[in-house]
């Protein structure tokens, strides 16, 4: 799935860093090219050796190194990638992004990737929750960046809540869902008719609507909605289609009039 693919893992400094060695080494077996970006802070949490030996690729942090390549390293690096993953994504990182703020090996990449770009915050609950975070990751999705909602649990901290990095198996299924499968919902239009329980797993599984937002629409039973999904499964469109009697009927005059041909 992944074979071939060329895969931008930025770390930044996060106790989660450490976490990132296993991915690495995931996605290695599923022939992928890694390149591993780390700001100076994440090499208090991990050694740059690690992701070395684990990718068979030097890992860069100094964006003044002079062992490279004569090539604008961070431009031709974005070039190269297929997608890009900030994981552990720490409040400053986050904050450099959605301000356009790059001032770093890994920051300087990151904004003149192309590609698609996955962010996993990892930090404090309170951190987390702080206003001035929640804008910033409402800038990245603004600007198409997709943010991967950190776990709710016990942090190296002592607090339990959520801004925990989500465990590596649950960030390769995001990467390999993102460019590992062709778009099959791509330009599709999908009926879908439900309510309640149905109701709330399919729509957030497709629409990213939190469960308040779900019981707020308040659908009565078997009520047809219309979503028009991108590439990449994010709902452009949705319509709610009236009387399920009613769409029923068209239904059913639509598949009797493929009978009678």
């Amino acid at each position: 799935m992944l074979k071939g693919k060329h895969i931008l893992l930025s770390v930044t400094g996060s106790i989660a860093a450490y976490k990132i060695a296993s991915l690495a080494s995931a996605l290695k077996k599923q022939e992928a090219d890694i390149t591993v970006l780390m700001t100076k802070n994440a090499t208090n949490f991990i050694n740059p050796i690690t992701f070395e030996t684990l990718t068979g690729r030097k890992c860069l942090v100094d964006t003044f190194d002079r062992n490279f390549d004569f090539t604008v390293e961070h431009v031709s690096i974005a070039k190269q990638a297929d997608i890009a993953l900030v994981a552990p994504a720490s409040a400053d990182v986050i904050g450099k992004l959605a301000n356009g703020i790059a001032d770093d090996m890994l920051t300087t990449t990151l904004l003149a990737c192309r590609c698609p770009v996955l962010v996993a915050p990892a930090m404090n609950t309170a951190m987390f929750e702080n206003s001035i975070v929640q804008d910033n990751l409402d800038k990245l999705r603004a600007h198409g960046v997709k943010v991967i909602d950190p776990a709710t649990g016990y942090l190296a901290c002592g607090d339990t809540g959520a801004g925990k990095m989500p465990e590596p198996e649950v960030l390769l299924s995001h990467i390999v869902h993102t460019i590992g499968h062709e778009k099959d919902f791509a330009g599709k239009r999908v009926l879908i008719a439900a309510h309640g329980n149905s109701l709330r797993s399919l729509v957030k599984q497709f629409d990213g609507l939190s469960e308040e937002e779900i019981v707020k629409l308040n659908l009565p039973t078997g009520v047809p909605l219309v979503y028009t999904f991108d590439k990449d499964l994010n709902v452009l469109d949705k319509k709610y289609l009236g009387d399920p009697a009613v769409i029923e009927a068209k239904i059913n005059k639509v598949a009797n009039q493929g009978k009678a041909k």
